[in-house]
């Protein structure tokens, strides 16, 4: 008893952990991943010291001839509005540019960005306290593909300033203090970049489209299933609803990510309510996927009714850690840049993750090969190849997941991804296309028809190897055992159950209808003539060889005159 509590206790501690920390990473994930759009709202922003220089955020480009889309012209940078606030002090040193990232080094001394006296005199600068570029007096800003704007103080008559983005790239957005400390400033407006089809950034466009087709392929998915079960509704199992709503998570997940993409492209504001649902359907569908693969592996509706309480609650820690885990990672991995999360951090959200997943793809292998030890043990061969061809689909989707998943977290362990035009590939798509092949196996494996009832919990099963349900031959002692448990009274029922009871009705159906083959559904099948009289060992007086009914005649007759002699 005390063990059992113990554990009730330690179950309840390790949930409330996994709440506390759910919600201590959740706030720090959202508060540095606040900004998920290509519009920056730049809204106290705190000036930094005297000669630094801060980099705020990074938006990817395509130049209109490298856009797979081009609706709206050329792509261009825009600041609206910025302005120094709350300054206590001269701003004219506080400055805020756009760099291409390759180009950073050409154009940036990181070491001496700000112009001093001597510059100016050498004509290196145009002012002092400027903030210097690297080029040449016949190139413009835009031939190098910087844009400087020099922030002025509140009051100040401010203009917004856009530029032309002629190249595909990374650029980052800096902000500098060549001049004295600010104390107090910070700054106000906004900073936009738009790209040839839309506000959205270029290492997500792909992530539109794909959810598009992923949506369209749930679509169909779903089509399919929904005929099935509507066919073969009454040989449908628990584990066809369970199949159904994981197709119904899928599609609303892709949807939601759809109609999120869409509208951050049209807007360049995110909607955090359609981003909120997307990441909820996305984490259920996943977590709830895994899980029914594990009970189903753990022999759940197939030579179990039901599961231990012991497995249950291991089933719901690991449920609760991967929701934990998931919810995390899809924030670190949301429109994920070199500015917006720092590298360490980034690495502790996303290994656990992969970690979990290694961990729950080896305890559904070892439950599998457990099960199918016991179906190839009881000769269920219709469950033992199902399960091997599951298993066989697995071990390809979980090979190509940990090659996904090291070439991600090898990738994010760069300050600045190289490959950032596909990188929508390994943050996810690689991972949606391995989870719908498995899907749209265990619809191929498990789908309805005719046969389905094979697949379910049997409480009996032929030695043959046949997985359909048929009691073994009833001699005529045992359906006089039969009777006589009969008479035992209704607590015999009651303590024996129903099953003992049924074997008994099916022994003595079959001398009623008529044995006239050794399968089950022979004795019970509807098309049995009630004419077809049988006696109780099974021959039938109409096919009665005459030579037998001789033989029968002579044996009665001796039987009558030795009971005469015994009466004399």
């Amino acid at each position: 008893f005390w063990l059992k509590q113990f554990w009730i206790k330690g179950y309840q501690l390790i949930c409330a952990w996994f709440g506390w920390m759910f919600s201590r990473l959740l706030v720090v994930v959202l508060c540095l991943c606040c900004v998920e759009g290509q519009i920056v709202e730049l809204d106290r922003r705190a000036v930094p010291p005297s000669d630094t220089l801060h980099l705020l955020y990074a938006f990817y480009v395509y130049s209109h001839k490298e856009a797979p889309s081009k609706e709206f012209g050329d792509s261009f940078v825009r600041f609206h509005a910025v302005e120094v606030n709350g300054a206590k002090a001269d701003t004219d040193g506080v400055y805020l540019s756009l760099v291409r990232y390759d180009d950073w080094d050409k154009v940036v001394d990181s070491s001496h960005f700000c112009c001093t006296t001597w510059d100016a005199a050498a004509d290196v600068c145009p002012v002092e306290h400027a903030f210097i570029v690297q080029k040449s007096s016949e190139q413009s800003f835009e031939d190098v593909g910087v844009l400087v704007h020099q922030v002025p103080g509140k009051g100040a008559s401010t203009n917004d300033i856009r530029m032309r983005l002629v190249q595909t790239g990374v650029y980052v957005l800096v902000l500098s203090n060549c001049g004295g400390d600010v104390p107090g400033g910070y700054l106000s407006g906004k900073v936009s970049v738009k790209n040839p089809y839309g506000f959205l950034a270029g290492n997500e466009f792909y992530k539109l489209r794909f959810s598009g087709w992923l949506s369209f392929s749930y679509l169909i998915l779903a089509f399919v299933w929904l005929s099935l079960s509507l066919r073969w509704w009454k040989e449908s199992l628990h584990i066809h609803g369970c199949i159904a709503g994981v197709i119904l998570l899928g599609l609303v997940q892709c949807f939601m990510r759809f109609a999120f993409f869409s509208n951050l492209n049209s807007d360049g504001v995110p909607n955090y309510v359609l981003f909120s649902l997307a990441l909820v359907f996305t984490v259920s569908k996943s977590v709830f996927s895994y899980m029914l693969v594990l009970v189903a592996s753990l022999g759940w509706g197939v030579t179990l009714p039901f599961l231990e309480p012991k497995w249950i609650r291991r089933v719901e820690v690991v449920s609760a850690a991967y929701i934990v885990l998931g919810v995390l990672k899809e924030l670190a991995l949301s429109n994920r840049h070199p500015l917006s999360l720092p590298l360490p951090l980034t690495l502790l959200i996303v290994v656990p993750a992969a970690g979990l997943n290694v961990l729950i793809f080896v305890w559904i292998f070892n439950a599998l090969t457990t099960l199918m030890d016991k179906l190839k043990e009881r000769g269920q061969t219709d469950k033992f190849k199902l399960f091997y061809r599951l298993k066989a689909v697995l071990s390809l989707a979980i090979v190509v997941a940990c090659v996904s998943w090291t070439w991600l977290v090898v990738d994010l362990s760069h300050e600045v991804l190289d490959g950032w035009k596909h990188q929508w590939a390994l943050t996810e798509g690689t991972e949606e296309i391995v989870f719908l092949f498995v899907l749209t196996s265990i619809v191929y494996l498990w789908a309805p028809n005719k046969h389905s009832q094979r697949y379910a919990y049997n409480v009996q099963v032929d030695a043959e190897g046949s997985d359909e349900e048929k009691p073994t031959r009833t001699t005529n002692s045992s359906r006089w055992s039969c009777q006589a448990d009969v008479d035992e009274g209704e607590d015999f029922w009651r303590s024996k159950g129903n099953l003992e009871r049924d074997s008994c009705d099916a022994a003595w159906a079959g001398e009623a209808d008529g044995d006239v083959e050794d399968d089950f559904w022979a004795t019970t099948r509807k098309d049995v003539e009630e004419d077809h009289l049988v006696d109780t060992i099974g021959s039938s007086y109409e096919e009665m060889d005459p030579t037998t009914a001789a033989a029968d005649a002579a044996i009665l007759a001796r039987l009558e005159v030795e009971d005469t002699s015994m009466g004399r």
